[in-house]
């Protein structure tokens, strides 16, 4: 039996970058999901596709928060979803989210009162 082995040329790299998100509250619930899309930047096969998709819910402040879900592109390595996972921690540790996170949950409260 003959096994093949798909090298990957070390000298690329997948640069992931935000793409896009949105925030949403479910109705009658007192918190908001963050969905974030990264994508790649970078020099390999997957630059300018989705490398990841990420849910996450927001409880009531911004550093209260849960992955609720991860999705990842196929092609991607072990090392490269750490690579995504790495990036979306830097994004929410720098406050990227928290204007809309605090604007949608300001205004589902508001409807909620």
């Amino acid at each position: 039996m003959l096994t093949t082995f798909t090298t990957i040329n070390s000298n690329k790299m997948i640069v992931p970058e935000l793409k896009d998100f949105d925030v949403y509250s479910p109705s009658e619930l007192n918190f908001v999901y963050l969905m974030v899309t990264l994508w790649d930047e970078g020099d390999t096969d997957t630059n300018g596709e989705i490398l990841a998709e990420y849910e996450i819910k927001i409880y009531d402040a911004y550093a209260h928060y849960k992955i609720t879900k991860k999705t990842y592109d196929e092609k991607l390595t072990i090392k490269q979803t750490r690579e995504c996972d790495d990036c979306l921690e830097r994004l929410y540790e720098s406050n990227t989210f928290e204007d809309a996170y605090v604007e949608s949950y300001n205004e589902h409260d508001d409807e909620l009162n």
